[in-house]
């Protein structure tokens, strides 16, 4: 019986295959690593809601008198289930013009408190992270958290409800 020849370019497309499949193998991983820390170290509401510095809030009180804003800290990862039902409540209320998100975790967010103080009518120290803060006529009205509490839908919805920003179903 005589043995089969196979051809040197049928060997060349093999490795070329298998180098091909290992590369894209690599290329897909450091991708899913790179995006698994970017949503580690982002808020999935970042880039959903419009997102303010303390120091902008001022000025955007004079525009928008009545909001409710998001405090909380991209890098909190306890919240991250909690921020995916809390965007489908807001896409499903559709409410996201009179949500704003405040990162507690950047630099430039440090001093919000003192910020938040200016327009309230006492001195806020209770602020807790996360949280939702209600301002009526460029004043803060409601606060939902005073004390460390753990975020759930429910009790986000029945706030927006008390603030009037959503109708009670």
């Amino acid at each position: 019986m005589q043995e089969r020849k196979i051809p040197l370019k049928n060997y060349f497309i093999l490795l070329l295959i298998s180098l091909g499949t290992i590369f894209l193998v690599f290329y897909l991983a450091s991708w899913f690593n790179t995006s698994k820390e970017y949503y580690k170290n982002n808020s999935i509401l970042s880039e959903f809601l419009p997102e303010l510095k303390s120091e902008e809030l001022s000025s955007y009180l004079i525009d928008n008198p009545e909001i409710v804003i998001y405090y909380a800290s991209a890098k909190d990862e306890s919240i991250k289930t909690f921020e995916k039902d809390f965007k489908k409540m807001i896409e499903n209320y559709e409410i996201k013009d009179d949500l704003v998100y405040i990162d507690a975790s950047k630099e430039e967010n440090v001093n919000f408190v003192l910020e938040l103080n200016k327009f309230s009518d006492k001195k806020r120290d209770d602020i807790v992270i996360p949280n939702l803060i209600y301002i009526k006529e460029g004043k803060v009205n409601k606060v939902l958290h005073t004390s460390a509490a753990k975020m759930n839908k429910r009790d986000v919805r029945n706030f927006l409800i008390k603030c009037g920003v959503i109708t009670n179903d």
